[in-house]
């Protein structure tokens, strides 16, 4: 709930781009032109199992911005 009430809030600054995150489908976060986010899940059969998000600054460097 927390992370919808932000995005909700932050919403109109950000903008989500499917990409290949580590060899896995993922959603980059962008605000502007800079990567603010990426995010990731774990999936077992049918079943989210875990869900991961990077918001480390300097991690997300590496990370390229997804075509639009």
């Amino acid at each position: 709930r927390l992370l919808a009430g932000v995005s909700t809030k932050w919403l109109r600054y950000l903008s989500h781009h499917f990409a290949e995150i580590n060899g896995e489908r993922g959603v980059v976060t962008m605000h502007g032109d800079q990567v603010f986010a990426v995010t990731t899940c774990a999936i077992e059969g049918d079943r989210i199992v875990a869900g991961y998000r990077m918001m480390n600054p300097e991690r997300l460097r590496r990370i390229r911005r997804p075509d639009t």
